[in-house]
């Protein structure tokens, strides 16, 4: 009976770093996201500023 408890303590323990590895990934995604949005505003106004002084 004992050895059923421990399975399924191993497989919950399994969905809980399942959840940690999603919310990490999502974390780091999110983080990519942003980072690339910051990105392309920074060459975007770094282009029309440029542009705005020459002319």
């Amino acid at each position: 009976m004992g050895g059923g408890f421990v399975i399924t303590g191993q497989c919950s323990g399994q969905q809980t770093r399942g959840a940690v590895r999603r919310r990490m990934v999502a974390l780091v995604v999110g983080v990519w996201l942003v980072g690339i949005c910051v990105w392309v505003v920074v060459v975007v106004g770094v282009q029309v500023s440029y542009v705005s002084h020459v002319t």
